[in-house]
């Protein structure tokens, strides 16, 4: 009853937030002490919430209920469909706070902060790999089990990541979907677009932790890392 009466007994002694539920209290409290005691079993991401392991999981079911009807592409949760719009707008509503760059949805947004912030909270068990969004360490993940899932349609040829065959089907097609709009120099997948904008920006997101030197590619650090280390 006390849903329809909006009555919340229920406090948090520490940010004063108030619950119609005991158990809503329960699970509020995590939020405070850090614990997020719901894992996914596929691909153990975890939550505070049971509610937000619940959308989780719809991904890995594949369910994608909630569908665009002006591209007609299809998405798991309605609020990734209410941001996906704002493509077709134009609205770029999620602003960085450090650069000021603007998106259109706040997924975006959230992958570029990562580029400021160099947080790397997904870290491979076997390897120590660590990455910034879960879908990079799933997909990193088939590298040890050496399943090769994506298989290209043409050659045969497999791949143990989607982005490695989307880019490898570039070269069948010579399609390059991915024009920059200030050089208009083109490319196969969405990521190559982006990593060329970096040069643009002039934003040079990698940093050594040695001698604090900057780049703007990974695979840039990497290489100058080994001048440190000797590593050939």
């Amino acid at each position: 009853m006390r849903l329809h009466t909006a009555e919340k007994p229920y406090k948090c002694e520490i940010c004063f937030k108030q619950f119609a539920q005991k158990c809503d209290l329960k699970s509020h409290l995590s939020v405070h002490s850090g614990e997020k005691p719901y894992k996914c079993e596929i691909c153990f991401k975890c939550y505070f919430l049971a509610k937000h392991l619940r959308k989780h999981i719809k991904i890995h079911a594949g369910e994608k209920p909630y569908k665009c009807e002006i591209c007609f592409k299809q998405f798991t949760h309605a609020y990734d469909l209410r941001s996906h719009l704002n493509v077709h707008t134009g609205e770029k509503p999620y602003k960085c706070g450090s650069c000021l760059k603007e998106f259109a949805r706040k997924s975006d947004l959230k992958r570029h902060m990562s580029l400021h912030t160099g947080e790397k909270p997904y870290k491979c068990e076997i390897c120590f790999k660590q990455f910034t969004h879960a879908y990079g360490l799933n997909s990193h993940l088939n590298v040890h089990s050496g399943e090769n899932l994506y298989k290209c349609e043409i050659c045969f040829k497999q791949f143990t990541r989607k982005y490695d065959l989307k880019r490898h089907v570039g070269l069948h097609s010579g399609e390059k979907p991915y024009q920059c709009e200030i050089c208009s120099t083109k490319f196969t997948t969405a990521t190559g677009l982006k990593r060329h904008m970096i040069l643009h920006a002039g934003e040079k997101p990698y940093k050594c932790d040695i001698c604090f030197k900057q780049f703007t590619r990974a695979c840039y650090l990497k290489r100058h890392t080994r001048l440190h280390t000797g590593e050939r």
